[in-house]
């Protein structure tokens, strides 16, 4: 009995295991759901290494426009200033069309008009650059007269570098160092070649602006010629005008706050004593073109002009102090009650476009990066084309129609 007890046992083991091993074989079915979720395991990776190729190729993308600005500087930078001079005078050309005006006659007469103006401008700030430069020795000279009462601290820690260089040479058995200083062109040489730069970059500006405006309303014509259908005609011509009209209003309006900010803090500089206040104003017109880094920069500026021109403390903070006064009132009520609401722009993307453009294009850039961002998220509202900007940089979402 026992063994046939265990002989049933070790067959139904037997058995066991053979029925474990027809039930392991898989089914036909299974093959199927075993690559369906496979293919379900490996869509997400796929998809994440498609995404993350997308990332580096706008990357790439990036860094290649931002060299190819860098690069073509010489070229860009007076064709945007052309382009935005055709922006601002565009619509006045036109204006006279209606009068019978060619406009090839009319450009010219816009043309010399500006052409006069950068030669007044840069008359008037020549003379107390050079007076500056001349005096450049006597300047220093003054500057480290005053500045005396931080000879102290400063001449405590040269004693404490040399003590630290002693112990350092020597540590490594007196061997010295010798550093050899290669003279460059100086300070003469470099603006030389910037004069050089600014000259030729504002002849280019000139003949491109004359052409641009000399052009009429080709490009118009050109623009409604590319468009097959009647009502897309109409539509492009309606946003193209609409885009020009934005953005001659903003140029115009924040050019005529800035000269006349720059001839109230000439005026009020010069009421206060301050040498060379034409110059100041000048330098105020041209930096307000920089909201937040323009006055703030204008205003250290001033302060240094201060401590070298006077000599009691008193002056050293009223010029400034002036300077910051005027750039304040205009920023906090005049531009905002000019413009309204209609360009309005967040702090942070102005920094960021300022930042931006004097990174590719130094100071030039700096003081066109709000005016192309001006330009750039106008027509992003006119033509839907990247919706997200205009809400990006706008303090408020801007309407469905840019205009009031």
């Amino acid at each position: 009995m026992n063994v046939a007890g265990s002989n049933m046992d070790s067959l139904t083991t037997v058995a066991g295991k053979r029925s474990g091993a027809v039930s392991s074989d898989p089914k036909p079915g299974d093959h199927t759901a075993r690559a369906t979720a496979d293919g379900a395991g490996a869509a997400p990776e796929l998809w994440g290494g498609v995404r993350h190729l997308k990332i580096m190729i706008a990357a790439l993308l990036f860094l290649a426009v931002c060299a190819a600005l860098y690069v073509a500087r010489p070229l860009l930078i007076p064709l945007v200033f052309a382009a935005l001079a055709w922006l601002a005078l565009g619509p006045m050309v036109r204006w006279l069309l209606k009068f019978g005006i060619p406009a090839a006659l009319s450009a010219l007469a816009l043309t010399g008009a500006l052409v006069m103006t950068l030669l007044t401008v840069g008359y008037m700030a020549l003379g107390p650059i050079s007076e500056w430069m001349q005096d450049m020795p006597s300047i220093s000279a003054r500057l480290q007269w005053k500045l005396r009462e931080l000879r102290g601290p400063m001449e405590a820690v040269t004693s404490a570098a040399k003590s630290v260089e002693e112990v350092s040479g020597g540590l490594n058995g007196g061997a010295q160092q010798t550093v050899v200083v290669k003279e460059g062109g100086g300070l003469i040489g470099a603006l030389t070649s910037n004069l050089q730069w600014v000259l030729s970059t504002a002849a280019a500006f000139i003949v491109l602006t004359y052409f641009l405006l000399a052009s009429g309303t080709y490009f118009h014509a050109r623009l409604i010629a590319s468009f097959d259908h009647m009502h897309d005609k109409k539509k492009a011509l309606r946003t193209a005008l609409e885009i020009e009209r934005d953005v001659s209003h903003y140029l115009g309006t924040i050019t005529a706050i800035n000269v006349s900010l720059g001839i109230v803090i000439g005026s009020v500089l010069f009421m206060a004593g301050m040498p060379s206040p034409w110059l100041w104003g000048i330098t105020a017109a041209v930096l307000n073109y920089m909201p937040y880094i323009g006055p703030l920069l204008g205003v250290v500026l001033v302060a240094v002009a201060a401590v070298i021109s006077f000599d009691g403390i008193g002056q050293w903070l009223l010029m400034p102090g002036l300077y910051f006064l005027c750039t304040g009132m205009e920023g906090q009520f005049i531009t905002p009650w000019l413009l309204g609401r209609r360009l309005n722009l967040t702090p942070v993307a102005i920094l960021l476009s300022v930042a931006f453009w004097a990174w590719i294009w130094g100071f030039a850039g700096a003081v066109i990066a709000v005016p192309m961002l001006v330009v750039a998220k106008a027509i992003c509202v006119h033509t839907g084309v990247l919706a997200w900007f205009p809400r990006f940089v706008s303090v408020e979402q801007p309407p469905a129609d840019f205009a009031d």
